[in-house]
């Protein structure tokens, strides 16, 4: 697999020397290359481009779209235990 790399995951792996060794394991640098380039985007994240992208719906009427818009507001804020934060 490591042959087959090109890139920017080639340029990942050049820099981590224990992944290149013979001693790395499939799953190893399997994982290690999950963790570089995987989106780690929070949920707040998500459920705020939903918000702005909404619409509402043909069936549905004002009251019901602005109950939608209300529990999808209250997921975008980040809960956090440090109110500093």
């Amino acid at each position: 697999m490591k042959v087959k790399l090109q890139g920017l995951a080639l340029e990942f792996l050049s820099g981590q020397e224990e992944l290149v060794g013979d001693g790395c394991t499939y799953e190893n640098l399997k994982q290690a290359l999950m963790d570089s380039f995987s989106d780690k985007l929070l949920d707040h994240y998500h459920y705020n481009t939903r918000l702005q992208d909404a619409g509402q719906g043909r069936d549905e009427n004002a009251e019901e779209f602005g109950d939608w818009c209300r529990k999808l507001c209250q997921r975008t804020i980040r809960k956090v235990q440090d109110e500093e934060v």
